[in-house]
């Protein structure tokens, strides 16, 4: 039975950021609700936000979250902190997949999230570091610049203005000594910049659940992990969620816990799976970054396989990095001698949030001084935690677990399926790249989940409406077909891992 790990790796975003509500309980569990959100991250703080945004005052439902671990502690307590869109990157197999008019959706989506963050930041008034700028593509090889920069003109050629009006302004070099200017990474043979920015995610989600608190009805649960999902034995059309503090029962469950949604949801088993990333916090200190106003974030590319990115946060003199791939992605070697497919094992189908990888440390501290244009600060940087002159063990490096989904597309909706009639819900499989994804999905989400409870949702706060938020894309919507597709898809993976392996 797949759940988190008990005793993860100290995360900087955690740590350094003290909650109350981090163990929080609000008492012992009702025995009924009218929403279950299993998952206390980014999904259900976001969710929950919505749902009570859109419900009329005479139909507020009640709302309970709960977690196996602590609020927070999960993928956004654990993330890299980069609000990044896709956009040109993947514009070319998005509309070669799905066709033009969805990869535009999809587009439009993400880069909406820029201006939703704001506004929702500005009207709930969250401290939570929300800083918007540039984001940079770094690429490291002539073929990875040759391909970045292809793609933004491809884009450009097939879609005309709709770039500088959806996804803003777009700069493009093959100049390797520009791209070092602007991207501030060593070696880069040429970049690609687009709007973006960084948060605090932790902040952020514990902010929006202290507001919610504040509301009658709602309830947040951390240590108390669901074991399984069964129909109500009564004419109610209830759900009952036994949990390791007793049995809770709701009209409507909704599965926010990504990763491990194929722990009580087993049609997601093979099809959502794990995918562990190494990050690390390091100090600016003796830098020539350190006490400057740098907001600086790029990544890396070169390769399918290989990438770093780095977010700054000059306020706390730290600059925050994941990837590491050069570790986690380790070269085999096939019994005649010949180069084996490369061993991923350090990072897919791994939860070992308890462990950091092998040689990430030495990687991270020697990463400034080898690949920042004018770092000029020790050969050998000391990380963020609560303690730097100590091991890493008090935050300054970590790892986390995200999801990939067998389609690379998250699941956001209606479980419709044969073991499930009605009733419940999921917002999962983010592949790592969920910041821009969520806030808008759990959006849509919401209205869902109220229609279903025979709630009328209301048009929802002023400053939502304002901005006209694109509807769900159509390749997040969870269907049988879908849902058929994807658990083939699933088997003939497994299937072809099987044949890999006898063959090495």
């Amino acid at each position: 039975m797949p759940l988190p790990r008990k005793d993860p790796t100290k995360s900087y975003w955690i740590e350094q950021a003290p909650s109350p509500l981090k163990d929080f309980q609000s008492g012992p569990l009702p025995e009924r609700t009218d929403v279950l959100i299993i998952g206390a991250g980014y999904t259900a703080a976001t969710l929950a936000y919505w749902l009570r945004a859109f419900s009329p005052a005479d139909a507020v439902p009640s709302i309970t979250v709960l977690d196996a671990r602590d609020i927070c502690g999960g993928a956004t307590g654990r993330n890299g902190g980069q609000l990044r869109p896709i956009s040109f990157d993947a514009y070319a197999d998005w509309a070669a997949t799905y066709g033009r008019d969805t990869a535009r959706e999809l587009i439009e989506h993400e880069v909406a999230h820029i201006p939703a963050f704001e506004a929702l930041v500005a009207a709930e008034k969250l401290d939570c570091d929300l800083h918007v700028s540039r984001t940079w593509s770094a690429y490291m090889t002539d073929e990875e610049a040759a391909k970045g920069v292809a793609q933004v003109e491809g884009m450009r050629a097939a879609e005309g203005g709709w770039v500088d009006r959806v996804v803003g302004d777009v700069v493009a070099t093959r100049d390797p000594e520009e791209a070092g200017r602007l991207t501030r990474v060593k070696g880069a043979r040429g970049a690609v910049g687009v709007p973006g920015g960084r948060i605090w995610p932790y902040k952020f989600v514990h902010g929006l659940f202290a507001k919610l608190l504040q509301t009658p009805g709602f309830e947040l649960h951390a240590h108390t992990p669901a074991v399984e999902v069964l129909p109500c034995r009564n004419s109610n059309m209830e759900w009952t969620v036994a949990t390791a503090r007793g049995d809770i029962r709701a009209k409507a469950v909704v599965y926010a816990n990504n990763r491990w949604v194929e722990h009580l949801a087993p049609e997601f088993r093979g099809v959502i799976t794990a995918a562990r990333n190494q990050m690390a916090a390091i100090r600016l200190d003796g830098s020539r970054w350190a006490g400057g106003k740098l907001d600086e974030q790029a990544m890396q590319f070169w390769d399918g396989l290989h990438n770093n990115y780095y977010v700054t946060f000059p306020q706390y003199n730290t600059l925050v990095i994941g990837g590491a791939k050069q570790v986690l992605v380790r070269p085999t070697t096939r019994p005649d001698g010949s180069a084996g497919p490369p061993d991923l094992s350090l990072w897919h189908d791994n939860d070992d949030e308890d462990k950091n990888a092998p040689g990430a440390e030495a990687y991270f501290r020697s990463w400034p001084q080898r690949d920042l244009v004018g770092w000029g600060g020790p050969s050998e940087a000391k990380l963020a935690g609560t303690n730097p002159s100590a091991d890493a063990s008090t935050g300054g490096l970590w790892t986390g677990v995200m999801s990939h989904s067998i389609d690379s597309m998250p699941f956001v909706g209606p479980l419709d399926c044969e073991r499930v009639a009605a009733g419940q819900y999921v917002a999962a499989g983010w592949n790592g790249h969920g910041m821009p994804r969520i806030l808008l999905a759990t959006h849509a989400l919401a209205g869902q989940v109220l229609a279903g409870l025979g709630v009328q949702a209301t048009p929802g706060p002023e400053w939502a409406r304002r901005l006209r938020i694109p509807r769900l894309p159509a390749p997040f919507e969870v269907s049988p077909e879908r849902l058929r597709r994807v658990t083939a898809a699933a088997r003939e993976h497994a299937a072809a891992q099987e044949k890999a392996k006898a063959k090495l």
